[in-house]
């Protein structure tokens, strides 16, 4: 196996060899993935999951832990009751230790039986799966876990067989137990895996309608997927380079543009490096016109792009101008501007800020921070309103409170169904203040339903002076009330919300944003 590894290896060793390219690919698949492998701090699933009774309901663990046919479909209808499916995710995490742990047992057993001290083939096999997940298993989500499962798979069909040959044949019972409990499992997962099998083939089933489109999806993203590639089409030139960041090289290939450095996925053990710095020359030595961005950096990356890539998001800030972030929230398209635009210092107003409700979310997206207040299903905004309050110090000079203001769609709403946003100062020392708890903006917006638009409607944006509190530290307070009903579909999982976007302290108004 380990010859057979070499072999297929030696091509590939041998034109990077040819090409002077083998350092440049030691450092880029191996230095920098063991360089920045701590950062990636994915716990791996744990086994109490298994007996937890609510497992997998946030949707930052589904993301991670759950498959996604899981997302696409949701659970198996006769095991929704124990959530069955979930566990059964859990349990995918568990079965390669354990396999791999039969396997070094039944290489002991086999190989005392016939008086030697190891069975050497299954040893062979288990220790060379064993070592190959385990080296290659980049991080513990969901997704990494399956593509890497090969070696499990094969290690578990050795050890099954080779347990099954241990039982004696006269112990009809325990083969007969062995033969029930590893069927059940294999019906559970077989039966599970045919029923979204199906589910997807009915769903994924029109084409992308482009020369290099040749997969089937549903008509959610065939719709989403197509409006990207004809904004592209649009509003660049033929053959130009399309910088698609982190992770959406697939743009390229669909709108046959060319990648404008040579790095197509721009995680962190890629770019990091350099602070993104090749990425950005690259972007501008071939004149690039649009940028499609993620709104959100990957799922399973804890370190943002921000971080670990200062150079590049700056740049971006800095010479393109946000066109439009599709309804969706998933993509964010910018263009050119006419001429870049300087980024100023800035405080983000949202580093501390605490709330007693769970509907209050703060998250770190690519390019900056925002506030959520989130009204669900079961759990609406209440009538007294959602308060979050975030703790700063404004600077000496004072500066604004910039932010922009704005809301995700619901399905539906009835006439008249309004938000009610408010931003408030409290200063921290009120002993001799002349300016307390003070109002700084009060805003209604009437809530309108999605209507299948393709585009988010644009957010309103405010710039607010903390000049009363200079060198003050105070609780900025962000408060949300809704007024009527609204309904949201099922499938959209970020739901209704009011959004305070990006809200951040700066000495003026000025300055590029992202």
């Amino acid at each position: 196996m380990v010859l057979g590894g070499l072999i297929a290896g030696s091509p590939f060793l041998l034109y990077l060899l040819i090409h002077g390219a083998f350092g440049e690919a030691w450092t880029s698949l191996v230095v920098h993935p063991f360089e920045f492998a701590g950062r990636h701090d994915i716990p791996y699933a744990p086994l109490s999951d298994l007996i937890q009774a609510d497992v997998y309901t946030d949707g930052v663990e589904k993301l991670t832990y759950l498959s996604y046919a899981f997302l696409r479909n949701g659970p198996i209808g006769f095991l929704q009751a124990i959530r069955g499916t979930q566990r059964l995710h859990v349990l995918a995490y568990w079965l390669p230790p354990l396999i791999f742990t039969a396997g070094l047992l039944l290489a002991r057993i086999r190989g005392r039986r016939s008086g030697r001290r190891w069975d050497a083939p299954i040893l062979l096999v288990t220790s060379v799966c064993g070592m190959t997940f385990l080296g290659v298993l980049p991080r513990a989500d969901y997704n990494h876990l399956m593509n890497v499962y090969q070696p499990v798979v094969i290690a578990g069909a050795i050890v099954l067989a080779s347990t099954w040959r241990l039982i004696p044949k006269a112990s009809r019972g325990l083969r007969g137990g062995f033969g029930l409990v590893l069927g059940f499992i294999l019906l559970l997962y077989g039966g599970t895996s045919v029923a979204w099998y199906a589910s997807i083939i009915r769903s994924h089933s029109i084409p992308i309608e482009v020369p290099r489109g040749g997969i089937l999806v549903d008509r959610v993203d065939a719709d989403r997927v197509g409006y990207l590639l004809r904004t592209i089409e649009d509003q660049s030139s033929a053959g130009q380079p399309l910088l698609t960041v982190p992770d959406l090289v697939m743009l390229n290939f669909l709108s046959q543009r060319p990648v404008p450095s040579a790095y197509y996925n721009l995680y962190e053990h890629h770019i990091a490096a350099d602070a993104g710095a090749a990425v950005a020359e690259g972007a501008e030595a071939s004149g690039v016109e649009l940028v499609v961005t993620n709104f959100d950096n990957f799922f399973s990356d804890r370190v943002g792009i921000l971080d670990y890539a200062p150079v590049l998001s700056t740049y971006l800030v800095e010479n393109f101008e946000r066109l439009f972030i599709d309804s969706g929230q998933d993509f964010i398209v910018y263009r050119r501007r006419e001429a870049p635009v300087r980024s100023v210092g800035y405080l983000n107003a949202l580093e501390e800020c605490r709330s007693d409700h769970e509907l209050a979310d703060q998250r770190e997206h690519l390019l900056f921070s925002a506030l959520y207040h989130r009204s669900r299903l079961r759990h609406p905004i209440p009538s007294e309103g959602l308060e979050t309050r975030c703790r700063l110090n404004v600077p000496k000079s004072g500066g604004v409170l910039s932010l922009e203001l704005g809301y995700l769609r619901p399905t539906a709403a009835l006439p008249g169904t309004h938000l009610i946003a408010e931003v408030a100062i409290d200063p921290v020392d009120t002993t001799g203040s002349r300016n307390p708890n003070r109002s700084l903006l009060y805003e209604t917006l009437r809530v309108v339903p999605s209507q299948n638009a393709r585009r988010q409607q644009r957010f309103s944006r405010f710039d607010l002076s903390l000049s009363d509190w200079a060198g003050q530290e105070v609780d900025i307070i962000f408060r949300t009330r809704l007024s009527g009903s609204i309904a949201v579909s099922s499938r959209n999982w970020k739901g209704f919300a009011m959004v305070y976007r990006d809200p951040r302290i700066q000495a003026d108004p000025d300055g590029a944003r992202p």
